[in-house]
């Protein structure tokens, strides 16, 4: 090897070493002497370095994004559309979850780690626990950080907005931005993206009606209305006349059947439908 080449692999080397030393154990070699000329020495010098590295790669503790599912692993609950559940978790505080939601608890949630992931929505009811805080994942990206407190939390995809109304306590949202909204008592916050909303006079009973088994819409868009009624009764719906999203609508749905939450919107948005099976097909709007 000239000394370009052994230049050019030495820096190499020497380009992936950590900014600290290494202070693990020095690897062992025990062979007879002989001599050893100086591009030989180099290569074990270099093999030395690189089985330090490898170690310490290995051994050197991951950093905490406190924006990132950091858990072990994880036990999951998932809710289907059509169903309504309630979780509680191992320090007591409970969880319940709407129709199409999943919930993944930390692994080692006992140990301290008081971390959860939700995509769907919940209501929390949080024990209070200020040396270890309670966090709350979303898939938009934003995380909820409480300490004991209840709240109610909206964040079913990426693309969607995420909703959280504090109905007592109080609590954190920390963006990918970087930004910290606390919210106080009473209080309701939306994000999307990089902006944020605050309501201090939100609607509570409504936003929590469905865990009292009922469906509430107020001036709803239609997009999200029929995004609610397909998981409120677990059916497929399929818009054929993109023109019924201009609608909003406001109604409260308890025991009614998807066939009078239908013949409504009908009534009320002039729209068209066909039902088949689980299959709703909308046709004029």
């Amino acid at each position: 090897m000239d000394k370009e080449t052994l230049k050019k692999f030495n820096d190499e080397v020497f380009a992936t070493m950590p900014d600290e030393p290494y202070l693990g154990p020095v690897p062992e070699f025990r062979a007879r002497m002989r001599r050893t000329s100086a591009v030989d020495w180099c290569f074990r010098a270099a093999a030395v370095i690189l089985a330090g590295l490898f170690i310490w790669a290995l051994s050197r503790p991951e950093p905490v994004d406190p924006l990132a599912f950091t858990a072990k692993s994880a036990d999951v609950y998932t809710v289907a559309n059509g169903v309504r559940s309630r979780v509680t978790l191992p320090d007591s505080s409970t969880v319940w979850l709407n129709c199409g939601s999943e919930l993944l608890v930390a692994d080692d949630f006992e140990e301290g780690n008081r971390e959860v992931s939700l995509k769907g929505e919940g209501y929390f009811e949080v024990k209070a626990d200020p040396a270890n805080p309670f966090y709350v994942r979303t898939p938009a990206g934003p995380t909820v950080k409480v300490t004991g407190t209840a709240f109610n939390l909206s964040c079913y995809s990426p693309e969607k907005e995420v909703k959280v109304t504090l109905l007592r306590g109080a609590v954190q949202i920390l963006t990918s931005e970087n930004d910290v909204f606390t919210l106080e008592e009473g209080s309701k916050i939306t994000v999307k993206g990089g902006f944020s909303s605050t309501d201090d006079t939100p609607d509570i009973a409504g936003d929590t009606a469905w865990t009292k088994g009922t469906l509430h819409f107020d001036n709803t868009s239609m997009r999200e209305v029929l995004e609610s009624i397909e998981r409120w009764y677990g059916v497929d719906i399929t818009v054929r006349d993109h023109s019924v999203y201009r609608n909003s609508f406001t109604a409260d749905f308890r025991s009614e059947s998807i066939n009078q939450v239908l013949e409504l919107l009908a009534i009320t948005c002039d729209i068209v439908y066909v039902v088949d099976g689980n299959q709703v097909t909308i046709l004029l709007g």
